[in-house]
């Protein structure tokens, strides 16, 4: 009997070895592998589905930073899912099947007009838009289509209010005064996720700031930019995080200048880290850049391009200050760009 049992307690242990060495080849892999896998056996569903393994995916996908995803959304509010590669000059690219799209499914939002307003950890968050009720929040995970449905309360620009998940409730937070003001001047920025809080940059009358709020003091704060714009400028200032650091990027003619926030909270630690020339590559008085990501081997940097309603995606090398067009297939002329990583966040219904 001793015998017995011991062969089962050697069996476990080996089995529990293997189940973890494969777990780590798994969560190395991109998340279409992972889907894949996800099907193939109930052994596998169990593993790659747990709540654990999710939140052990993710966080290697944040630090290798190679699972990129590139969305784009067009004028219409459709989103594209492109193909991403540093070497290749042509992207495919296909059409997300949103699924508060399909006129079949049971969410039929008839009449809206859907918008990225920002990206977390793979989801995508959307707004649908109603002219005769009230509007819904749709957390979304592309690759595994999965998505959770808030409804939105209305609030006015200078109020900021919190979704509770757990509770399943909105919160006002209880800003003073002078700081509900500043909400509305940053309402239609980009919103950028970094050191656990959220960045806008606040267009104010008489300055350019970046507003963050906390996510766990709920505080807000103005924070300074490395160099003011002219009022000309102004509009043509961008944040992105590249290469993990906050970046403050400024369009001028034929140039484009990017200051890197070397550690976070110091306003003097601001230092140029980007200077693209673009008046002997690309003269074109009226294009406007907006830096997305920063090559794996650090030569070169990735940019939305646009002129007027048309947009573009090139790869500057910074050695050499040269740069290279991305070609698309199936992409409209005119989008916004959203930079992503490949998660399972949403899979095991820890959100709903």
């Amino acid at each position: 009997m001793y015998q017995i049992l011991a062969k089962l307690s050697g069996f476990a242990i080996w089995k529990n070895i293997l189940e973890n060495i494969l777990m780590q080849i798994f969560l190395r892999l991109p998340v279409t592998s992972l889907i894949r896998f996800h099907i193939f056996s109930k052994d596998c569903y169990k593993m790659i589905s747990s709540t654990h393994s999710i939140k052990q995916q993710l966080k290697l996908a944040i630090k290798s930073n190679a699972d990129i995803k590139l969305f784009m959304e067009n004028l219409d509010g459709k989103v594209y899912l492109v193909g991403f590669s540093v070497t290749q000059d042509t992207y495919l690219s296909k059409q997300i099947a949103l699924p508060f799209s399909s006129k079949d499914h049971a969410l039929n939002f008839q009449g809206y007009l859907p918008h990225i307003r920002g990206c977390c950890h793979g989801l995508l968050c959307s707004i649908v838009h109603f002219d005769d009720g009230p509007d819904k929040v749709v957390i979304l995970n592309p690759h595994i289509k999965k998505y959770k449905t808030i409804l939105l309360e209305r609030a006015p620009y200078s109020m900021a209010t919190r979704y509770s998940l757990k509770s399943r409730s909105w919160k006002e937070i209880d800003f003073p005064m002078e700081e509900r003001a500043l909400i509305s001047f940053s309402y239609d920025s980009m919103t950028i996720n970094t050191n656990e809080a959220f960045h806008w940059l606040t267009r104010l009358p008489n300055k350019v700031s970046i507003l963050i709020f906390n996510l766990f003091s709920e505080k807000l704060m103005l924070f300074n930019i490395p160099v003011q714009p002219s009022k000309e400028q102004r509009r043509w200032t961008y944040l992105q995080v590249l290469n993990g650091k906050l970046c403050f990027s400024l369009n001028s003619e034929y140039s484009v200048d990017i200051w890197g926030l070397m550690e976070y909270g110091k306003s003097n630690s601001w230092h140029k880290i980007y200077g693209l020339d673009f008046s002997k590559i690309n003269p074109q008085p009226l294009a406007i850049y907006r830096p997305l990501l920063v090559s794996e081997d650090g030569r070169q940097l990735l940019l939305e391009e646009s002129i007027g309603l048309k947009t573009k995606l090139l790869w500057y090398e910074l050695e050499v200050e040269s740069a290279r067009w991305v070609r698309f297939e199936s992409l409209p002329e005119g989008f916004i760009t959203t930079i992503s990583i490949g998660t399972l966040l949403l899979l095991d219904e820890m959100m709903a």
